[in-house]
């Protein structure tokens, strides 16, 4: 299968580009730059009538056609819900990943810091436990530290680069840039395929009817120029799209039946929400296999990578002013880019178009 790097991109006057900043850079206000989230596949799509076939189908499928199309598959796990649903998909079914990839990370290179506890005491040990399902798979652990840390940002156009302004470095863009050699099956003509568990549904509801969109911002890092002909989103596909439609309307009857009089649904998508996330989780996704989480925010910077910045602070004073050199240069011109006008609020959201669910 030839892969469409055109999948997902922001339009600035006609151009498209790979890099959310760039498209900052190249708008004269946030009026003028437009998000595209598998438009083309996702326009054709009925998205008042949910899919026929069941949840478990769906995604068996979505893992069959991966394995199908790809000569190399590789899962990035964390043991979060959203990878931990994809991992099993494929070991249910019977369908081999050829790597799994977790990450831990530290600018003092202390892995074994609170800030990786859900590698170290959820993910890895899951793995141990199912070792005797996984075959020939083969488990890789990249423990990312001080070099890698100070290589990217001593890069003047770091965030070009890696499309976040967050201090965590574990986002796959920025670590497939930090490390291309993790993307070399591609110069030895091997289709490399870089699985994500991505993100769950957002919807909204006006005039009693609810709408499916989605914000770039949710995506975070993971979309950039060393990601996009090889990153596939799980549950966000051209090719299946009805995965993602369906896992909207399944989102949508669990509103409809406990929520019927909420109108405004930004409190239950809001992400540092623990009851609201877990009954998100619990509709569309399987139940993790340990409940370790440093919580989620909708600041700049995030707990997990809080826990970093800290220790960068005390043990890695080089990574720690070099980072917030670049905060600095970045939040000195064109304040329209961030939330509230002030670059600690992170980046503003833009958003794509909406897709009409019905009542």
């Amino acid at each position: 299968m030839s892969r469409d790097t055109g999948r997902t991109y922001w339009c600035v006057n006609g151009k498209k580009y790979f890099s959310k900043v760039e498209a900052l850079d190249a708008a004269a206000d946030l009026r003028s730059i437009s998000f595209h989230h598998h438009d083309d596949a996702f326009s054709k799509v009925d998205w008042l009538t949910e899919p026929a076939l069941s949840w478990p189908e769906l995604l068996r499928q979505r893992a069959q056609q991966l394995r199908d199309n790809y000569d190399y598959l590789r899962l990035w796990y964390s043991g979060g819900v959203d990878s931990h649903t994809v991992l099993m998909t494929f070991i249910e079914n019977k369908i081999p990943l050829d790597e799994i990839c977790l990450m831990r990370t530290s600018p003092i290179a202390q892995y074994e810091d609170p800030g990786n506890a859900e590698i170290n005491l959820v993910a890895l040990p899951f793995l141990r436990k199912i070792q005797h399902l996984l075959h020939n798979t083969k488990i890789t652990v990249l423990d990312l530290g001080p070099e890698l840390y100070l290589k990217l940002f001593s890069d003047p156009d770091w965030l070009k680069r890696v499309n976040t302004l967050d201090f965590r470095i574990s986002y796959v863009s920025t670590v497939t840039y930090l490390l291309p050699e993790l993307n070399s099956h591609l110069d030895r003509g091997i289709k490399l395929a870089n699985i994500t568990g991505g993100n769950k549904p957002r919807l909204e509801k006006e005039g009693g009817r609810y709408y499916a969109f989605y914000w770039d911002e949710y995506l975070k890092g993971d979309l950039n120029f060393s990601t996009h002909e090889t990153l596939e989103e799980f549950y966000f596909s051209s090719e299946l799209p009805a995965v993602h439609v369906k896992q909207c309307h399944m989102v949508k009857n669990y509103l409809k039946q406990n929520y019927p009089d909420m109108t405004d649904l930004r409190e239950f998508f809001r992400n540092d929400h623990p009851r609201y996330v877990n009954e998100l989780n619990n509709v569309v996704r399987l139940r993790a296999p340990g409940e370790i989480s440093l919580g989620k925010s909708p600041k700049l910077i995030s707990p997990k990578a809080q826990q970093q910045l800290m220790q960068a602070e005390r043990g890695n004073r080089a990574v720690f002013d070099l980072y917030w050199r670049r905060l600095e240069e970045q939040g000195s011109f064109k304040n329209w880019r961030f939330n509230e006008n002030t670059i600690s609020s992170g980046f503003i959201g833009i958003r794509t178009k909406r897709y009409d669910l019905g009542p």
